[in-house]
């Protein structure tokens, strides 16, 4: 029996010292020129959530954007107004639509290269003219042997309103290719508007001025208690495009609601819709 034991140890000694051998042998030399290995760097995850973003240039510093934008301003009049010559009620208007061209020049800065926010101020041209008419009317006139008969009258007001205005915003982004929500005060000076009135005779047939004409006409005539000056609050869409590093294209959408009234003592304002397409330069 002991001679049994003797054997088993044996051959378990030298099964262990053939595996030693066989992992030593495994094992890489010291001597052999180690084989360099590679890091793998990934980008910012900020570069994930905004892909564009570095098309603002390098990500140190403020940005400012200098544009010229062009388009059209749709404009909605409403309330009533009224006209009176010699301190007698004329006629009275009730709102009009029209839709003019508007020139702006906008100034835009970021206070990083991102341009997750920034501020804006915008100061455009606008033309915010409006034809109205009145509510036909039937007077009481001398017609035919100076017979009192009654006619239709009809009043026509074109009120030529070139207007500039003047708006800070402030811009936030909502998507990745720099579409922002913009909103802010803004106000509208007018410069000197005009009003011609054009009264007109509707009926019956054969009623006419003294100079048989159905039309007569009243240049520049005053208007009473309009207001050289409004206020309103503006909010919509700005986009910049990037066409170069230092060029992008720009477009605005925006509507504005008036705050304040036309004329002092009567309900007239304008709502105003703004489109416009332009290009920004990079400082």
């Amino acid at each position: 029996m002991k001679y049994i034991y003797l054997t088993l140890f044996a051959l378990l000694a030298l099964v262990g010292r053939s595996l030693g051998q066989e992992s030593e042998g495994a094992m890489p030399s010291t001597t052999e020129t180690e084989r360099p290995t590679e890091s793998l760097t990934l980008p910012p995850l900020t570069e994930f959530l905004y892909p564009t973003d570095k098309v603002l240039g390098p990500a140190s510093g403020p940005r400012i954007l200098v544009g010229l934008f062009g388009g059209v301003i749709s404009n909605s009049h409403s309330g009533i107004f009224s006209l009176r010559e010699d301190g007698i009620l004329c006629c009275q208007f009730d709102g009009a639509s029209s839709v003019g061209p508007t020139v702006a020049l906008r100034g835009d800065y970021f206070p990083d290269a991102k341009g997750f926010w920034g501020i804006s101020l915008r100061a455009g041209w606008e033309d915010q003219s409006a034809e109205f008419e009145s509510e036909v009317e039937q007077l009481l006139i001398f017609g035919k042997d100076n017979e009192p008969e009654k006619a239709d009258f009809q009043n026509r007001l074109s009120a030529s309103l070139s207007a500039i205005s003047i708006s800070p915003l402030a811009m936030f982004k909502l998507l990745d290719f720099d579409l922002y929500f913009s909103a802010g005060p803004t106000i509208t000076l007018y410069s000197s508007p005009t009003f011609d009135k054009t009264e007109q005779i509707l009926g019956p047939t054969g009623v006419t001025y003294l100079d048989g004409s159905t039309e007569v006409d009243f240049p520049d005539i005053p208007v009473d208690g309009v207001s050289s000056s409004t206020i309103g609050f503006t909010a919509g869409l700005d986009l910049r495009y990037p066409l170069t590093e230092n060029i992008y294209l720009g477009s605005e959408l925006h509507y504005r609601l008036p705050l304040t009234k036309i004329t002092t003592d009567e309900e007239w304002n304008v709502s105003n819709i703004i489109a416009t397409i332009g290009a920004s330069l990079a400082l």
